[in-house]
């Protein structure tokens, strides 16, 4: 090895090709920490991932002729910064990057990988995933690096846990056996956060297993092409996937039964007994369990829906169903517990926590959104807090010290059912 850092450059960042799988999905995929065997993604693009992948490329660039310059004595946050083309937010952002570079990754007698193909494979030489990372710096010692950048607002799960990085140690021990260990890194820099955790040579067998077990279960989800229709118990609900793990919502779970619901036409009218043995043909079952699965989707909107009639109805609604039966919601109300200040005052007062653009959309929506976000990067900023709870009521304690969370005179209308009477049909069981 040279005495100066060596670059190795893989494809450009928007050139690289994808496992269906990705690395990049194996969060989503899996369900011990939070995703789902039947998560799929969105296809296009938005503004958000488009700005991503331009600072990707501008940072690969600078980093490229940096290395090619070889300029001991000027660090990369200065190089990049006599040749700065980008606005301010890029600046500070990519000016986080080069700095981490400089003072941790970027060694006599290292080599850095630039883009390059992390591809795991079987004993058998079957390939399981690939993916392409960021950085790859090996150092002279063979302890190496695995940097990941990530340019969003929301946190990325924590180095230990996370699967990405899971998955591209996994590969780098395969292609690289001279490496002793690897300490991957996720740098978020509009988070100003850094998470780190170390894979060691004798793990590299059991870390293959564990992504091959991701994307097997992927698989026998979703079938080899993607087209499987999804089942539910199959799926992760209730799970942070924002796609695909949401009852109701699910795209993929919902397309499984569309056919059969859309032939059912208008609401039907309420059956008063249940037959079990009605369901007595395949198709009688698929449509069955479609209607299950479609009213679960429609009960919120549903309730929305009859609680408006009501209100413009004296506050009731009423029927009487085909055997007689009267069923009649009355509308109610409670009081609300609290409320949250203003989304800015919010931000500000939690922005040692939480960058302020991450927040003011959450406190908006109120203080379980609020809570959601902030709890858990409390517990990355400091850790001795200990559990989600204790998150949770630190920064429900510091909003209540700044009068951020009140007890308003307010209230929650909502519908209740109420008991009547049955006096017109009396049903005698012989």
């Amino acid at each position: 090895m040279s005495d100066q850092p060596l670059a190795v450059v893989g494809p450009d960042h928007g050139a690289r090709a994808h496992h269906k799988f990705s690395m990049s999905k194996l969060n989503y995929l899996d369900p011990a920490v939070g995703g789902c065997r039947g998560y799929k993604g969105r296809d296009g693009t938005s503004k958000a991932a488009e700005d991503g992948t331009e600072l990707h490329e501008k940072s690969e660039e600078v980093l490229r002729d940096y290395l090619k310059a070889a300029r001991p004595s000027v660090s990369l946050a200065q190089f990049a910064a006599g040749r700065r083309d980008w606005d301010d937010d890029s600046n500070n952002l990519l000016h986080q990057c080069f700095t981490f570079l400089d003072d941790h990754a970027l060694r006599k007698g290292s080599r850095v990988y630039i883009e390059l193909k992390a591809r795991i494979k079987r004993d058998d030489g079957t390939e399981i995933n690939y993916g392409h990372l960021d950085l790859f710096v090996m150092h002279a010692d063979m302890s190496a690096m695995l940097i990941d950048w990530k340019f969003g607002y929301a946190p990325v799960i924590p180095a230990d846990r996370n699967r990405q990085g899971l998955g591209y140690a996994a590969a780098m021990f395969q292609q690289f056996p001279q490496v002793k260990s690897i300490e991957v890194i996720f740098v978020q820099p509009r988070l100003r956060w850094v998470t780190r955790f170390t894979y060691h040579r004798d793990q590299a067998t059991e870390m293959a297993f564990r992504v091959d077990q991701i994307v097997q279960g992927a698989i026998r989800t979703q079938g080899e092409d993607m087209q499987r229709p999804l089942l539910r118990e199959q799926l992760n609900p209730g799970s942070a996937c924002e796609y695909c793990c949401r009852v109701g919502t699910c795209p993929g779970y919902l397309g499984a039964y569309v056919t059969a619901v859309q032939r059912m036409g208008a609401l039907p009218s309420l059956p008063t007994t249940f037959n079990l043995d009605a369901i007595d043909s395949p198709e009688k079952a698929a449509i069955a369990r479609a209607w299950v699965d479609f009213l679960d989707a429609a009960a919120g909107p549903i309730k929305e829906r009859a609680q408006e009639i009501a209100l413009n109805n004296g506050g009731q609604i009423e029927a009487t169903l085909p055997d007689g039966q009267v069923v009649k919601y009355e509308m109610k109300s409670r009081g609300v517990n609290r409320e949250l200040g203003s989304a800015a005052e919010i931000a500000e007062c939690l922005k040692d926590i939480v960058m302020p653009a991450q927040l003011l959309g959450a406190a908006k929506l109120g203080l379980e959104k609020t809570l959601e976000i902030a709890a858990p990067a409390l517990l990355e900023v400091n850790p001795e807090v200990g559990t989600k709870k204790g998150a949770r009521e630190a920064i429900l304690s510091m909003l209540e010290a700044h009068g951020l969370v009140t007890k308003p005179d307010g209230k929650v209308e909502f519908l209740k059912r109420t008991k009547v009477p049955q006096t017109t049909n009396t049903i005698t069981i012989e």
